[in-house]
């Protein structure tokens, strides 16, 4: 049965998919205390929160579980200024994250 979060648009994936809202990510700072902004780290993933999926097809997540998903294989969706993306579930998710930590750990700096 189709599962979604309140106030996102009407996008119902298809099969073994997901629509995520892509969160904005914090800056991150060395250890030494440099502050680097998000377009300087050379990450191929984004962190977002599951907003809608087929809960027949799609185990193992649950709405407004945060996620990493690959940047660039998935199809971006603005709505209302807010980006959405659908993925699929086998290529594109990394894994789930708790929901007080970001993605952030993913990167490394060195």
């Amino acid at each position: 049965m189709y599962q979604s979060l309140k106030d996102t648009p009407e996008i119902k994936p298809i099969g073994k998919r997901l629509v995520v809202e892509v969160t904005q990510a914090q800056e991150l700072k060395t250890e030494g205390g440099i502050i680097l902004p998000q377009e300087a780290i050379k990450n191929n993933a984004k962190e977002a929160i599951v907003v809608a999926f087929d809960d027949e097809q799609v185990q193992g997540v649950e709405l407004g579980q945060k996620v990493v998903l690959l940047k660039f294989r998935s199809q971006a969706l603005n709505h209302n200024g807010r980006e959405f993306r659908i993925v699929d579930v086998v290529e594109d998710l990394l894994g789930t994250i708790p929901n007080d930590m970001n993605a952030s750990f993913i990167v490394n700096t060195r």
